[in-house]
């Protein structure tokens, strides 16, 4: 039993070695950008920082004067020459006409506290707006940036891990730039106000105070860099759990046809449970590195009370510098405890900082702002595409295409056929620049799409894909998703071109019918041909068609064919179909086999 406990505390203590890189903290200066337009906010919570721990830090020292200079009536000279020494010769007439009246010095510590009161107001509202308006600059670019990420990348990275990132890691920036900073700020400052006074008072104490500083960094650094590793691991595996919920509620009418409920719990339950062993580790660290802090404190403010009673027993210090010792010591410990405290409650944050940087530093698929004055934007497309020695792989072993030459004219109207896996989606994407072929060039009217802008390309292609992707919004923003400025009568022109007008208008809401998560309400049917409609709507210069009718019944593809028949012409289409049916409205066929492609003509 306990070989076991001394192996469960030495797994607790061990530095974990699971960060991809070492965050530094001077990588945190790039999150101030997301801080800088916020500067009058900073400015204000700022300048009551210090107002209100410098006032603080004269607490101590107000029972100093309390007890000896109306108490014990000491003479005023000491306050007279403190003040002189401090070039503050203004304040001893003032100072004086107060302490010869108890009744006015009370009414002043009133105002002056609600005074403060309402400066720490001011400070808490900054505070919020800051944390409101960070969050919104952090996680706006991180949108941003994450959506120029690759198709790679998310073919590769769950949903869910993604969310993860972009949610809770973005929560928690927002504390550090806002009451974490803040309260760091006030403990640094209250040390130097204090210290400043604590010199003039006792300067015994003050050298006892700053040996304790050593002693508590090195406790602070011992815990952190285990107290980091841990967090690490937490937060990717929270990133996990959030990919679980995400694939599991996506397929949810697949576990409960199966009815793996309990499966997916126990799985669940599992990941949890990993995710609680490593907050009560990181706990137990906390209240460990605690409890060193607390003996020091105990151990230090003995040593303080018996040095001070020492001093007044030898007169060398009155009773109020006594009271001010132990006052101020007990403060300094509290807010050096507390900032020492604060910087390991930091660790879990720095994890945040690193995952966050990690996604800010991630390579994008393009830059408008570097590299888009460098891309070519021909103006429209004609619709010549030809394809020269082109191989292409998802991985290092195994090409999906090798050595692939064709073209096809403008206004051509090709088919892409074959058995499934061949490499006939695979062609489109590299069409679209979501991979980069291993070698060999595609030419779109005679440019290398190397040369092209991303953005602009894309944006004169029109294309209805074979996973259709319906967004919980209303028919009408759902076809006119690539063309937003569409008119009403367009919308309604492409839905019967699509021949869907007439189901859409069944509906109660009719165009405004609101469709539901991934278009749960509508039928897969349904979701296609509103998925052509949009196609419709956006006019593109070059069309792809991946299985437009493979979820439709022999007379409603009759129909759309006729559609489509209309939507090509004068531009250059390329349709993906296992229908022999619908490669007919093709000029030419292109058979996918072996990694190879066959032209054939009808």
């Amino acid at each position: 039993m306990s070989k076991m406990k001394w192996s469960y505390l030495k797994k607790i203590f061990r530095r974990e070695d699971t960060l991809t890189y070492t965050f530094k903290f001077r990588d945190i200066l790039f999150f101030f950008k997301f801080v800088r337009p916020l500067v009058a906010y900073i400015f204000i919570a700022f300048v009551s920082i210090i107002i209100l721990s410098s006032f603080n830090s004269l607490i101590p020292l107000s029972g100093k004067v309390l007890i000896d200079f109306i108490i014990f009536d000491r003479d005023f000279g000491v306050i007279e020459s403190t003040l002189t020494s401090l070039h503050l010769e203004l304040l001893i007439s003032p100072v004086q006409y107060l302490l010869n009246s108890v009744d006015l010095l009370l009414i002043v510590i009133f105002v002056t506290a609600l005074l403060l009161g309402t400066v720490k107001t001011i400070q808490n509202i900054m505070i919020l707006q800051l944390q409101q308006q960070i969050t919104l600059n952090v996680q706006t670019a991180l949108f941003e940036q994450i959506l120029r990420f690759p198709i790679s990348y998310f073919k590769k990275t769950p949903v869910g891990y993604v969310m993860s990132r972009v949610t809770g890691d973005v929560q928690v920036i927002q504390n550090m730039f806002t009451r974490n900073m803040a309260s760091i700020l006030t403990n640094t400052f209250y040390f130097l106000f204090s210290m400043l006074i604590i010199c003039k008072l006792n300067e015994k104490m003050s050298y006892l105070m700053l040996c304790m500083i050593p002693l508590y960094a090195w406790i602070n650094w011992f815990f952190s860099t285990r107290i980091r590793g841990k967090s690490y691991i937490q937060r990717e595996k929270q990133g996990d759990i959030s990919k679980t919920i995400q694939e599991t509620l996506s397929g949810i009418e697949v576990i409960k046809s199966h009815v793996t409920e309990e499966r997916e719990v126990r799985k669940f339950a599992d990941k949890i449970k990993e995710t609680h062993r490593l907050n009560i580790e990181q706990g137990f660290l906390s209240a460990i590195s605690n409890n060193f802090m607390r003996i020091i404190n105990l151990a230090s403010t003995l040593v303080i009370i018996w040095l001070c009673t020492k001093e007044a027993m030898n007169k060398n210090i009155t009773i109020g510098d006594f009271s001010a010792s132990i006052l101020y010591f007990h403060y300094f410990t509290g807010r050096l405890n507390g900032f020492f405290s604060m910087i390991l409650s930091l660790q879990s944050n720095m994890v945040s900082f690193q995952r966050l940087y990690e996604l800010f530093k991630g390579v994008t698929e393009f830059d408008d702002h570097r590299h888009s004055k460098n891309l070519e934007k021909p103006g429209e497309i004609v619709g010549k595409i030809r394809f020269e020695g082109i191989s292409f792989s998802y991985v290092e072993e195994g090409n999906v295409l090798e050595d692939v030459n064709f073209s096809i004219e403008p206004g051509e109207v090709v088919a892409l056929t074959g058995a499934s896996g061949v490499g006939k989606t695979t062609l489109i994407n590299l069409i679209l620049k979501f991979f980069i072929p291993q070698s060999g060039h595609i030419y779109i009217d005679d440019i290398d799409i190397g040369n092209l802008d991303t953005k602009w390309l894309r944006s004169k292609i029109g294309i209805v894909g074979q996973d259709i992707f319906i967004f919980n919004d209303t028919i009408e923003n759902n076809i006119k998703y690539g063309n937003p400025s569409a008119t009403m009568d367009e919308v309604i022109n492409a839905a019967k071109k699509a021949h869907i007008h007439q189901e859409i208008m069944t509906f109660k809401e009719g165009y405004d019918t609101v469709i539901g998560e991934r278009g749960g309400t509508l039928s897969i049917g349904q979701r296609q041909r509103i998925s052509i409609a949009r196609a419709f709507i956006r006019n593109p210069s070059l069309l792809i068609l991946d299985e437009p009718t493979s979820s439709l019944d022999v007379e409603t593809e009759n129909r759309i064919k006729e559609s489509l028949r209309e939507v090509m012409k004068n531009r250059s289409t390329l349709i993906i179909t296992h229908r022999l049916t619908l490669a007919e409205i093709a000029d030419r066929v292109l058979f996918f086999k072996d990694r190879k492609v066959e032209v054939k003509s009808f």
